[in-house]
């Protein structure tokens, strides 16, 4: 029998956490001014339907009859709203509650990590968990999905106390009241020495005087286009500059940064090239480029020795990756390379190059990787990959594109594969049947096909 019941913290519908608010402001301060109306509404609406932050809230703007003043309270509330009177007593100290009763410091330190991203985003669960193996968070189990399936479990056991909520099969998010309490324990309570500045629309980075002491930053999502040039961070562990518009990192960006694990310029579509400086960053566990128009990937990334997750998916304007660049990570857990390469000619001293058999050779010497996501150009390849019986249990996305070496392919040659996720069959010319039985394949959620052949059952 339980001895404790968890009760979730429903949110209001909006216009019942409307009526809520304004009966705590009152009709009186709502009517002093014509333009606090509205501004009264973006202000209930910070506070995302929870009823303990809509009467704080409220209480709070009571008196508060100028539209300076609502429109600071909006502006305090989106930059660090555990500064907003009553909020750190009254809501948070409450809300905390359920931090607290959390059974380990593995589990807070995985919540705290994802106040780093901006409020209402969707975070991909195998990216999160990417990162918190990048930190150093889970534990090196024995069996090659150990770590990945602890970080499933911590992600359940924080949905399962309504800390995280579920965003469909594959993404989570925060409710914004607990993001913002979760930025105020890291920030006030733990001393973690977090800079959030995600998703605020910023032009230009804080300065870099902000940047000396943290331990984590996030710039994510915002309009930065230059970065400054050598931030002095001794402590820096974490560092999201994804979803921006940078065009350039400056060559000595990285010089003074010999902690950081963790490092996310996803979706910077204007970066075209990586500086050499990169090679200073010898504690890196994480790299995430996907996304990026980066056209080459540098010789100096040889000296990230310590990586064990890669993302280079979607780089499409990538043409060379130098050999035995990636079986030099030889502790690799994660390398996600779908779509990669595929909008350029491929130098020959490039991975790239031909139909992938130079890349599944090195691939094959990753003995420690249990993520592959990888487009494929030639059956010829695939077969030399599933040869490996290291690969058998590895968690799969496969991507076979312009295949053109063979007319005939039997899926079940993949049959045996745990863990196969999705299979993609993209301008395939040649093919002109696929073999399937669907009795024996069991374990692919997603066959996709744009390439027209017979399928034979």
């Amino acid at each position: 029998m339980e001895a404790q019941k968890k009760f979730k913290v429903e949110c209001l519908a909006d216009q019942d956490a409307w009526e809520l608010f304004l009966k705590k402001v009152g009709e009186e301060t709502l009517e002093s001014h014509p333009d606090i109306p509205e501004l009264a509404k973006t202000v209930a609406k910070e506070c995302s339907g929870l009823p303990l932050a809509l009467i704080t809230t409220g209480r709070a703007m009571s008196s508060k009859k100028t539209p300076e003043e609502w429109s600071y309270a909006i502006q305090m509330l989106r930059r660090s709203a555990y500064e907003f009177p009553g909020m750190e007593k009254e809501v948070f100290r409450l809300l905390k509650f359920s931090y607290d009763s959390l059974s380990s410091d593995v589990l807070r330190s995985c919540l705290l990590y994802c106040s780093l991203f901006p409020e209402d985003y969707q975070i991909s669960k195998i990216e999160l968990i990417g990162c918190w193996i990048g930190e150093g968070f889970l534990k090196e189990y024995e069996g090659i999905n150990g770590v990945h399936n602890q970080g499933y479990y911590i992600i359940g056991v924080l949905v399962h106390a309504c800390l995280l909520e579920e965003a469909g099969s594959d993404y989570v998010k925060l409710h914004d009241v607990i993001r913002d309490m979760t930025l105020w324990i890291a920030c006030e309570v733990e001393n973690e020495n977090f800079l959030v500045s995600a998703g605020i629309e910023l032009t230009e980075p804080p300065e870099v005087k902000q940047w000396e002491d943290k331990r984590r930053i996030s710039l994510m999502r915002n309009k930065i286009v230059i970065l400054p040039i050598t931030p002095i961070c001794p402590h820096l562990i974490t560092l999201f500059l994804g979803i921006n518009m940078l065009d350039t990192i400056p060559s000595d960006f990285f010089d003074f940064m010999p902690s950081l694990k963790v490092l996310n310029l996803s979706k910077n579509r204007s970066l075209s090239q990586l500086p050499s400086g990169i090679s200073k960053l010898v504690s890196l566990q994480y790299l995430n480029l996907s996304e990026t128009f980066i056209k080459e990937l540098p010789h100096e990334l040889k000296a990230l020795k310590n990586l064990k997750c890669l993302n280079l998916e979607y780089m499409r304007y990538l043409h060379t990756i130098p050999r035995q660049l990636l079986c030099n990570f030889s502790g690799l857990k994660v390398l996600r390379m779908l779509d990669c390469g595929s909008a350029n000619t491929v130098p020959e001293d490039s991975v790239l190059f031909g139909g992938s058999e130079i890349l599944v050779e090195e691939l094959i010497t990753l003995e420690h990787l249990n993520v592959l996501s990888v487009t494929l150009r030639s059956f010829y390849a695939l077969r030399r990959l599933l040869s490996c019986q290291q690969y058998k249990s590895c968690k799969y996305a496969l991507e076979l594109r312009r295949c053109e070496d063979s007319r005939s392919w039997n899926i079940l040659s993949i049959a045996d594969l745990k863990y196969l996720d999705k299979l993609d069959f993209v301008y395939c010319t040649s093919l002109e049947e696929l073999k399937v039985d669907y009795a024996e394949v069991q374990t692919t959620r997603e066959l996709m096909v744009s390439t027209a052949f017979k399928v034979l059952p």
